[in-house]
């Protein structure tokens, strides 16, 4: 029989974050899903580390190879070759409770959703965190009460006929497709469900690598943006996949820019589950 679930992984250089978020999905109450990793050809262990995990999931585990480096396209390729009722988008840095798919799957059913997300929490403890993660649950829910609904790619459930109907992900969109993916459903009268309980924790990491100030100021500046204009096919702002290839290729300015403790923490998130 077809898994509940279809969980799809897009991945490029996660050999640090994708075995957390693998060992997440191992202790899962619920048992009724598979998982898809879709990569973009890491140059580093990422595919190795995931290999490591195909028995933990009783043949229900593929590595796919993408031929682009696009979370959109490495999304939809997942889609492609899903056997699921429900697919579900992570990210390779986002990590899950063990009763996130359980609770996830009788709000499902009890509310008869096609499209939902989740509330969030962040990796990071202090005034800041507090803020990134308040900041995204109104943009969620603020979005929805106004007829602009938004659910970021990084924790996203939707029904695997639903997906169809809207055409999966636009893969010639710059940036913000999933943006542009949750209002073509809106467009196609999907309803998007938002749940405040379980919630995913994504991670902080940009922010700590790129500057806490800097990265959430060219976040202002996308949503804004993307907020009174549609994502398009031109590039306005750069924001490139990956999950440690922009530290390999700038690997000296990183470290002459960031202290041994701030390493350290981003290092210590790799601890826990959620």
């Amino acid at each position: 029989m077809a898994p509940f679930f279809s969980i799809i992984i897009p991945t490029l250089n996660e050999e640090k974050f994708l075995p957390k978020l693998l060992f997440c999905l191992a202790a899962q109450k619920e048992k009724d899903f598979e998982i898809l990793v879709v990569d973009g050809k890491s140059d580093d262990q990422t595919l190795a580390k995931a290999r490591e995990f195909e028995k933990n999931f009783n043949k229900k585990f593929k590595i796919l190879i993408s031929s682009k480096r696009n979370a959109a396209y490495q999304r939809n390729l997942g889609a492609k070759k899903a056997k699921g009722d429900y697919l579900v988008f992570f990210d390779a840095d986002v990590a899950i409770g063990a009763g996130f798919l359980e609770r996830v799957k009788k709000q499902l059913m009890k509310k008869k959703s096609l499209l939902a997300t989740t509330w969030v929490e962040v990796d990071e403890k202090g005034l800041f965190a507090s803020f990134l993660k308040l900041f995204v649950i109104l943009m969620v829910e603020v979005g929805r009460k106004i007829g602009k609904p938004f659910a970021p790619g990084f924790n996203m459930i939707i029904k695997q006929e639903a997906f169809s109907k809207i055409g999966g992900f636009d893969q010639e969109i710059k940036l913000a497709d999933d943006y542009d993916f949750i209002l073509r459903a809106r467009e196609k009268g999907i309803k998007l469900e938002v749940f405040r309980q379980p919630r995913l924790t994504f991670s902080l990491r940009r922010f700590r690598r790129e500057g806490k100030m800097r990265t959430l100021w060219l976040y202002a500046k996308i949503f804004t943006y993307y907020f009174f204009k549609r994502p398009g096919t031109q590039e306005k702002f750069s924001y490139p996949m990956g999950g440690e290839n922009k530290l390999k290729d700038k690997n000296d300015a990183i470290k002459n820019r960031y202290s041994r403790k701030e390493r350290e923490k981003n290092e210590k998130t790799l601890n826990n589950c959620s």
